[in-house]
């Protein structure tokens, strides 16, 4: 199968992107991308806003290490990830 093809079997089977990434370092570390603002942000939960949906990080002693237009990094002790809609 050439390579075009496989692209467009990969596209019927993933149709649409969010535009949403995460990267998890093991429970300590999330860099998220496709963030549209910030709902909560507490010592031990923080919500952010994707434009379709929440997304809550639960745990100890998170922080926000850098925050920019689209960009989030969350440090801290995650216990739980949940997708509010």
């Amino acid at each position: 199968m050439d390579k075009g093809r496989r692209q467009q079997r990969k596209q019927e089977r993933f149709p649409r992107s969010t535009g949403v990434e995460m990267k998890i370092s093991e429970n300590r570390e999330v860099i998220f991308q496709g963030c549209r603002g910030v709902v909560e942000y507490r010592e031990e939960s923080v919500k952010l806003n994707t434009g379709r949906y929440l997304i809550a990080f639960e745990g100890r002693g998170l922080q926000i290490r850098w925050i920019d237009e689209t960009e989030v990094v969350i440090k801290g002790f995650i216990t739980s990830i949940s997708f509010i809609v």
